[in-house]
């Protein structure tokens, strides 16, 4: 394990210090097609890509954070949250406002729903006289006239079986 700590992770991709974004990310992606699991049949490769991808990583974070500590270093490792996500879920009462927003969400989307619901049934319905119904739109009116035709055809049709 102390030999894992003195890599040098510029040894480990082929590079110089002062290599730029660019360069390491073309480096590992070089060296990670190369010892990828799949893609190798070498029997070290997933150790090997292992390498390249921390050695990567250490390149690359290393200007946008300052340098960890190892205990750190595994605890980030271990978790796939972020700090602050984490942070966030452990809260005692996160449990209970996530839960609250949901049911609210729940409750806004299904009276959405509900709505919708309504407003094509009352395209659906007739009314026995269109007063019963503020301003009726031009298409509610031709729905109603065509259901009205529908059903004055079918009682025709009724009439005209009852008495055969």
């Amino acid at each position: 394990m102390g030999e894992d700590r003195a890599v040098d992770p510029y040894t480990v991709l082929g590079i110089e210090r002062n290599a730029d974004h660019a360069e390491v990310k073309q480096a590992f992606r070089t060296l990670a097609m190369r010892y990828h699991p799949d893609m190798s049949i070498e029997p070290d490769a997933p150790r090997r890509f292992e390498e390249v991808r921390k050695a990567a990583d250490e390149i690359l974070n290393r200007s946008r954070k300052p340098a960890i500590s190892a205990a750190a270093a595994a605890a980030a490792d271990a978790s796939s949250m972020s700090w602050r996500t984490e942070r966030i879920t452990r809260h005692p009462r996160f449990a209970a406002l996530f839960s609250a927003a949901c049911l609210i969400g729940g409750c806004i989307i299904f009276v959405g729903a509900l709505r919708v619901h309504q407003d094509l049934y009352t395209y659906n319905r007739v009314p026995a006289t269109l007063q019963e119904q503020r301003e009726p739109s031009e298409a509610q009116l031709r729905i109603r006239e065509l259901l009205m035709e529908k059903r004055q055809a079918a009682a025709m049709r009724g009439k005209d079986g009852k008495q055969a």
